[in-house]
């Protein structure tokens, strides 16, 4: 199936010896690729044709694009849904200057993303035979660094995530779908829950006396000591990251430990909130992962999960249909191609899959900062900047003269004369990517191109996405020839004042 590219023109045409003039009735809405929705967006539009021309043109991309708005929340529309592809169904008939209707009316229905294509790639550029929707480049990492692929499930995809000793260590299938909310599929490169420590059974917890498990939760009831849960029992050596949550605190602290005699994981805890903690899990005397009560902690605990982090180092996305590959573009430009592996190995590069290199890259000095950003195939892409961060902070006031005299003709010195009013701020961010190679040019050119970018920082212990607007204009590319090795400094404005004024 064809896809709509909302961010560059669209057109539907209807051709005919006799015709006088068209009409496009338009419907776009989610759900099933069968039905229109009830809560669907339609248009009716009609048009001449030009003098003595046979055909009538509609570019409606503009129209589309208003029906797709793409938000992130740290959350990725994930391996169940993705809400905003919409499907567009056009009907285009031609009349004549009676108004009779000239043959069949055309009816098409397509998906249409918030994406578009460049100048170079023409016209009738499509994504069809396109699984990975991910830009490209060598995806680069920190160490416990997360990224998600987006994937076209429309082509069947089969995505495997390889890990450094060449062994596949998560394989993912995608099959077509009439939902709409099913047309994208996002992937996790690195974390893989392998567990989700509930409290529904008291029995999978080793608690203290004074604990209850009640309603879902676990109830601290004040007492020194360990908790943690008997069935999960952590691997030295392996690197995870662990998510809970602190509800009704009244008093106390507690820390978190991966193991008896092992290190502390979090340092005090004394207030509500959720807490995530990345840590490789060492020799203890007992691998585990024990919350600690250190001084009479009252409150509760709930949504415990852990995750794995892989040593990814390849992303590998096949495709079950032919794509627009180097055999087709020799073929298309009327050249000779010959089979040969050396070249497929060389390239990294077959008919049917698309590959990834994912680099995990360490940083010491500074702590890197994930940017997440709508990309040319109108899906959510990330990329993290791995040096020197600037913040700014700029702002802006009015002021006017205040008559601080008294009645008795006297004011007070320690009064303002000048005040100030309609005080706003606004925070700026410069980013420095560190030494990458040129492979992520790509990337950086969409990230400049997006519409809606996202940065997510560490906020009381918990991760906030907050939306930002790109402030640089232009970039000038590095190449290995002339540059060796890439790095990029971006600036960005908080898409948002610093004094909250939302009414």
């Amino acid at each position: 199936m064809a896809i709509i590219n909302a961010r560059s023109p669209y057109y539907v045409s209807v051709t005919n010896a006799s015709i006088s003039y068209a009409i496009l009735d338009i419907s776009i809405w989610s759900g099933s690729s069968g039905t229109i929705a009830t809560e669907n967006t339609s248009y009716s539009l009609r048009k001449s044709v030009i003098s003595t021309g046979t055909s009538v043109s509609f570019e409606i991309a503009e129209l589309i694009k208003d029906d797709l708005d793409l938000s992130f929340d740290g959350e990725y529309p994930s391996e169940s849904a993705y809400g905003d592809a919409k499907w567009v169904k056009t009907t285009i008939t031609a009349y004549d200057s009676s108004n009779v209707v000239l043959g069949s009316p055309i009816v098409s229905t397509k998906i249409a993303l918030d994406s578009y294509g460049y100048f170079e790639e023409g016209s009738s550029f499509t994504l069809a035979g396109e699984s990975l929707l991910s830009s490209e480049g060598d995806i680069f990492l920190p160490k416990f660094g997360d990224s998600n692929i987006a994937v076209y499930s429309g082509n069947s995809p089969f995505v495997s995530l390889i890990d450094n000793t060449g062994a596949t260590v998560s394989t993912s299938a995608f099959f077509p779908s009439i939902q709409s909310a099913e047309q994208v599929k996002y992937i996790s490169l690195f974390p893989e829950l392998i567990t989700n420590l509930g409290f529904d059974d008291a029995s999978s917890w080793s608690k203290q006396s004074e604990d209850s498990i009640e309603d879902g939760l676990l109830k601290f009831g004040g007492q020194s000591g360990s908790r943690y849960p008997s069935a999960f029992i952590p691997t030295t050596g392996t690197n995870y990251i662990l998510t809970f949550t602190i509800t009704d605190y009244t008093s106390g602290s507690l820390s978190v430990y991966d193991g008896s005699s092992g290190i502390n994981l979090s340092g005090i805890i004394n207030e509500a909130g959720t807490y995530t903690l990345k840590y490789t899990q060492t020799a203890t005397a007992s691998n585990l992962v024990s919350f600690y009560v250190v001084s009479s902690f009252i409150g509760s605990m709930d949504n415990v999960s852990v995750k794995k982090v892989y040593d990814v180092t390849k992303v590998k996305v096949e495709n079950s249909t032919a794509i627009n590959t180097y055999r087709q573009r020799v073929d298309d430009d009327n050249g000779i191609f010959e089979n040969s592996n050396c070249l497929y190995t060389a390239l990294d590069f077959n008919e049917l899959t698309r590959n990834r290199n994912v680099i995990q890259a360490e940083e010491c000095k500074f702590e890197p900062h994930k940017v997440t950003f709508i990309n040319k195939n109108g899906v959510l892409d990330d990329m993290y900047f791995f040096k020197k961060v600037t913040d700014t902070l700029t702002t802006k006031r009015d002021t006017y003269s205040s008559n601080i005299i008294k009645s008795d003709n006297t004011y007070s010195a320690s009064e303002h004369s000048v005040r100030d009013f309609n005080i706003t701020a606004n925070g700026s961010v410069r980013l420095s990517s560190g030494f990458l190679n040129e492979s992520v040019n790509e990337k950086f050119t969409q990230l400049l191109l997006s519409e809606k970018v996202w940065i997510t920082k560490t906020f009381k212990n918990s991760e906030l996405v907050l939306p930002i607007n790109i402030k640089t204009s232009d970039i000038t590319y590095k190449t290995s020839l002339n540059d060796k090795l890439s790095q990029y400094s971006i600036e960005f404005n908080d898409s948002y004042n610093a004094i909250n004024n939302i009414r």
